[in-house]
């Protein structure tokens, strides 16, 4: 079995201001969340607006990546296909492109769950990487149930990770406890929101957004080391600015993009359109919780000693 712990970056994908993809900041930001402590990096997730870009783009980014990072950390994509065809072709140059895993979107909605067993049945069988299924009913409309996707890794050896993005996540956390043990490994998203009651029941790690990622890599090298008070008190120290990002998507990946340019990991905060933009106002305040947070991290820094095993 693969081991994809800790705190996996979701990179998002940065726009000039013409909204080309801008292949420079992305090289860069690929180094800044390594640096940060990222265990592994994921390309083409939800928060890349990947359903925006091209083939061709989706090509590119993942052999920019793939060559920027070198080895150095496992390099994920997601997978995002409306039919099971499309599903296994794009499986099929993702693998040969590099990357070492694959993070699974079901298909949209309306579907019997016969035909999304057969969809990740035919993704799992055309790959020999491992396959994360991405459980987010937000997105898709329906959600996985916990005897699906058990009964799903029984069938296919390499469908080893859920990624649970339902709120709240805890009953298909604590179903698949039950019913695959050992056999699924379970990591969140939610932009990173929920981390440490997560861990407590049992996940492995998190996929936060670029911008968040030393925080979180205390958060979790504390809670693996024993120190659950330290762990909490980073996790309540950036839980503000966590929620401050928004409750849907488009606010979160805006207001990522824009704390990205603040750190020099990018150089805009361009996204594509259309997309309703957050106002100044919201700007200002994510900046002030974003200063305020800072300020308080700084009574728990320590050297982080990255390691990426």
């Amino acid at each position: 079995m693969s081991n994809f712990h800790g705190v996996l970056a979701v990179l998002c994908t940065p726009f000039s201001p013409d909204e080309a993809v801008d292949y420079d900041s992305l090289r860069r930001l690929a180094d800044y969340v390594i640096a940060e402590g990222a265990h592994a990096i994921v390309c083409l997730g939800l928060a890349s607006e990947t359903n925006r870009l091209s083939e061709e783009e989706k090509r590119g980014i993942i052999e920019t990546v793939v060559a920027q990072v070198d080895g150095r950390v496992p390099v994920l994509s997601g997978l995002q296909a409306a039919s099971t065809r499309e599903a296994v072709r794009m499986a099929r140059w993702l693998g040969a492109a590099g990357v070492v895993g694959l993070m699974v979107l079901p298909p949209p909605g309306p579907v019997d769950m016969a035909g999304v067993e057969q969809f990740y049945t035919a993704v799992a069988e055309a790959v020999d990487v491992p396959i994360m299924v991405q459980d987010c009913p937000q997105v898709v409309g329906y959600g996985l149930s916990a005897s699906v996707i058990t009964q799903m890794a029984e069938q296919c050896a390499n469908i080893q990770y859920v990624k649970l993005e339902a709120q709240p996540a805890w009953p298909l956390m604590e179903a698949l406890k039950e019913q695959a043990g050992d056999r699924l490994q379970m990591l969140v998203g939610w932009g990173g929101i929920g981390f440490i009651e997560a861990l407590e029941r049992g996940a492995v790690g998190c996929m936060p957004g670029a911008d968040a990622i030393g925080p979180m890599r205390q958060v979790y090298e504390r809670y693996v080391a024993g120190d659950i008070d330290g762990a909490r008190a980073i996790y309540a120290t950036i839980l503000p600015m966590l929620v401050a990002k928004g409750g849907n998507l488009q606010s979160f990946i805006q207001s990522a993009k824009h704390l990205l340019v603040r750190a020099g990991a990018i150089d805009h905060a361009t996204v594509r359109q259309p997309v309703t933009p957050i106002d100044e106002q919201s700007l200002r305040e994510l900046d002030t919780w974003s200063q305020l947070t800072d300020k308080e991290l700084a009574k728990y820094a320590v050297p982080v000693a990255v390691s990426h095993e």
